[in-house]
């Protein structure tokens, strides 16, 4: 199983690791890399080619990336946290699209199963203002309504272009409302989780991880 994406793909890769549900496990992610504005030196033109000369060699790839690049502000820009602090706009709609074309190409480029698990809700507060903002223990309000209405627009793009492998990150696994469980706090920053932060997520999604496993080449 391939794991493909930006650096959220990272914290998916270490969650799927965690786990233990996967015998092989290859992680092909990098910061700042999506395929709708694929960037020289980003991984997913050598990957296709390697994917084409080698078809068949993985049983699934599975795609994740943050869902802030899908988010406008005021100003058109993406990943802004003016978005999450009153100036959202609107959802990058050409992008989900762009992403759903490059999946079909590489699923056909490949000959392999390709699963796009959907975004996670980001925290969207900067850990430190826990010290002084009594409102930064739990995710960001703002986030969970712009996510779960991005979520909404996704689900209704991949259903009109036919994409059938499409999964809601929150019915694989579960991510707590609160930043901090006993002595864990969940996010390394506003948008990734920490080590223990996977560790809890990984613990918690076992039954469905494996059910995806087995669902492999089915």
């Amino acid at each position: 199983t391939v794991v493909l994406g930006d650096s959220h793909a990272m914290n998916l890769y270490n969650i799927f690791a965690k786990s233990g549900v996967f015998p092989f496990l290859v992680g092909i992610s990098q910061g700042g890399c999506r395929p709708h504005d694929n960037k020289a030196g980003c991984h997913y033109d050598g990957f296709d080619a390697f994917a084409a000369m080698h078809k068949g060699l993985f049983s699934r790839i599975v795609f994740h990336q943050s869902g802030s690049y899908f988010i406008k502000d005021g100003q058109g820009h993406v990943d802004s946290q003016k978005a999450f602090l009153g100036s959202f706009d609107s959802f990058a709609t050409d992008d989900v699209l762009k992403v759903i074309s490059y999946l079909e190409k590489l699923k056909t480029l490949s000959g392999t199963s390709v699963l796009w698990i959907g975004p996670f809700v980001e925290y969207r507060y900067n850990p430190q203002e826990v010290l002084e903002n009594p409102g930064a223990v739990r995710i960001r309000p703002e986030s969970v309504v712009l996510f779960n209405a991005l979520e909404k627009q996704i689900k209704a793009l991949v259903e009109e272009q036919g994409f059938k492998e499409y999964r809601s990150f929150d019915t694989i696994f579960t991510v707590p409302a609160a930043a901090m469980i006993g002595e864990c706090f969940v996010y390394k920053d506003s948008n990734h989780f920490s080590l223990c932060g996977e560790d809890f997520v990984a613990s918690r999604s076992v039954e469905a991880l494996t059910q995806i496993r087995d669902q492999i080449g089915k």
